[in-house]
């Protein structure tokens, strides 16, 4: 997107609409979670007795309160997901609608950049990040298939001497004897 694109469409009220709902959500939590940690490594460093309390058997305090992390971080984006869905989407959507060139974003095929013209060639397009990304990917699956299965037909495995090559001891212009009676 270009600078003048962006900075019209940052002006709009849909987009500081968006924005402010963003924020309202990710800044405070942010906030909870890093106060949240921060207690956590605080406890842990001057509070010993304390997260070394035993809670059942050999689970400690320092341990609770450090699997909670994880299930903190996990609930955090849970939530997010649910008011992502539900607030920014729509709103993103209604920014969309108002954005310069609403039909392209709609279609989502973005127009593909002119190659620089040179002088007495005729001018051509670049082809699209997209299909470049997609061909880039058929290649490696390509060869991670071929990888998989091993090698095709007609190469010869890493472990089996080609047939085209001598293997080593013979006099190369002769064919390995097992060969011969073929």
């Amino acid at each position: 997107m270009e600078n003048g694109v962006y900075l019209q469409l940052s002006e709009s009220p849909e987009f500081k609409r968006l924005r402010h709902a963003f924020r309202r959500f990710v800044f405070p939590m942010t906030a909870a979670f890093l106060i949240w940690y921060l207690l956590y490594v605080v406890l842990s460093a001057y509070a010993r007795d304390f997260m070394n309390t035993k809670v059942v058997g050999q689970i400690n305090v320092a341990l609770v309160f450090g699997l909670l992390q994880f299930l903190s971080t996990f609930l955090i984006a849970w939530a997010y997901e649910r008011y992502s869905s539900r607030k920014l989407e729509p709103m993103g959507e209604a920014v969309r609608a108002v954005a310069p060139g609403a039909a392209l974003l709609e279609t989502g095929a973005p127009e593909a950049p002119e190659a620089p013209a040179t002088p007495g060639a005729p001018a051509e397009k670049a082809p699209a990040a997209e299909e470049t990304a997609a061909e880039e990917t058929g290649a490696e699956e390509a060869g991670a298939k071929e990888t998989a299965a091993g090698p095709s037909k007609d190469e010869p495995s890493k472990d089996e001497p080609s047939k085209a090559e001598p293997s080593k001891g013979e006099p190369k212009g002769e064919l390995p004897d097992e060969e011969e009676g073929k």
